[in-house]
């Protein structure tokens, strides 16, 4: 079986935001990541007056060996009124700009709403479906002319709780944006896991258009997270990371992999908040994860 280590990276988190994005990376290459997803919290670029130095951290992590493949702009274009997603629309255009002129190929971004956020609207009870689709269309039609002529790839993640939460709402989006040469899928298997998808199958489905991969785990069933599911450290929950990995050698995926720690009680209590620490457990369970597989 291929060796994965060297394709596997690290995807930053909002407890990275109190470090510097260089330390960040270095830290992170050190470790023994070979690939970065820099996140928007990291960037700064939540704040639309803020100076982010993107080449200068694109740069140093070149030389330190774990090039930054993707930022992640991963913000809610459809809940609020019309300026917090004017807003929020800003934040990806402006990462847009930014990739284009460091050199990162990709973008990461979803849908929404941010389920998490209890201002955030039920569909179809507070916002219909048909308005949510509608509001997603008017962000994403000028993001994708935007990434086409900025040569960005645009890298589109299902979530679950949100409006494209599984195969059949994310081939939604793929009949609107799927034949665009810069459009294409971030898999994170944990959501499709926790709706009891098949792997394999979700990734046939996908196929070519899968350019970016999220390595998370997942228990539970969907609901409320924290209380009807949750992503527990690689290797402790119900994805199937044997069929997984088979699925994508099936369909010749070559590209990163980039493991994603949303473990909030594994950060604070077994971690005691330090994203560094977190960063090299996740490896590590990780590679046990690999070696299980002999994939190490």
């Amino acid at each position: 079986m291929t060796a994965l280590l060297p394709r596997i990276g690290l995807v930053t988190y909002p407890a990275f935001a109190a470090m510097d994005a260089r330390a960040t990376v270095e830290a992170a290459a050190r470790m023994g990541y070979r690939s970065i997803e820099l996140t928007s919290e990291v960037l700064g670029l939540t704040a639309p007056d803020s100076v982010v130095e993107l080449t200068a951290v694109v740069q140093k992590a070149r030389r330190a060996g774990a090039p930054v493949h993707a930022l992640g702009a991963l913000v809610d274009p459809i809940s609020g009124d019309s300026d917090q997603r004017t807003a929020r629309i800003g934040t990806m255009r402006r990462a847009i700009e930014l990739a284009a002129e460091a050199g990162v190929p990709m973008l990461s971004v979803y849908a929404g709403p941010d389920t998490w956020d209890p201002a955030a609207p039920a569909i179809p009870g507070d916002l219909s479906r048909d308005e949510a689709w509608a509001r997603l269309w008017a962000a994403f039609d000028p993001l994708l002319a935007q990434a086409e002529r900025a040569g960005v790839l645009l890298a589109f993640k299902p979530v679950i709780g949100t409006l494209a939460f599984d195969t059949a709402s994310t081939h939604a989006v793929l009949a609107r944006y799927g034949s665009a040469r810069h459009f294409g899928i971030t898999l994170d298997p944990s959501h499709f896991a926790l709706r009891r998808e098949t792997l394999s199958e979700v990734v046939a489905s996908f196929g070519p258009r899968i350019c970016n991969v999220h390595l998370k785990d997942a228990f539970g069933k969907p609901g409320v997270e924290g209380t009807d599911f949750y992503f527990p450290p690689l290797g402790t929950g119900i994805v199937d990371w044997k069929m997984l990995f088979d699925a994508l050698d099936a369909i010749g995926y070559g590209g990163p992999m980039h493991v994603l720690n949303e473990c909030q009680p594994y950060l604070a209590n077994v971690c005691s908040g330090q994203s560094i620490q977190a960063a090299d457990r996740q490896r590590a369970d990780l590679i046990a994860v690999l070696e299980s597989l002999g994939r190490a």
